[in-house]
């Protein structure tokens, strides 16, 4: 499959653009295989909201801020 162009939309505070910048290192790079999204609340303010990739890469159907995914609870 040829590498397709890296996709990566969304909000992201100032103060965490590392971490924007990480996440769509994981697209440049090849880690990420089709999409993503990433979310961060601090203090009940969401301060970033990021996602990108391909819903279905065979397809080019983007990855968008409403895509559904399997979840997996990564908090306990």
């Amino acid at each position: 499959m040829p590498r397709l162009p890296v996709l990566v939309d969304g909000d992201c505070d100032s103060r965490f653009n590392a971490v924007k910048q990480a996440f769509r290192e994981n697209f440049e790079r090849g880690w990420e295989s089709e999409g993503a999204a990433f979310a961060v609340y601090l203090n009940d303010e969401k301060v970033i909201d990021l996602w990108g990739g391909y819903a279905d890469a065979s397809s080019m159907r983007r990855w968008k801020w409403d895509t559904m995914t399997l979840l997996f609870s990564s908090t306990k």
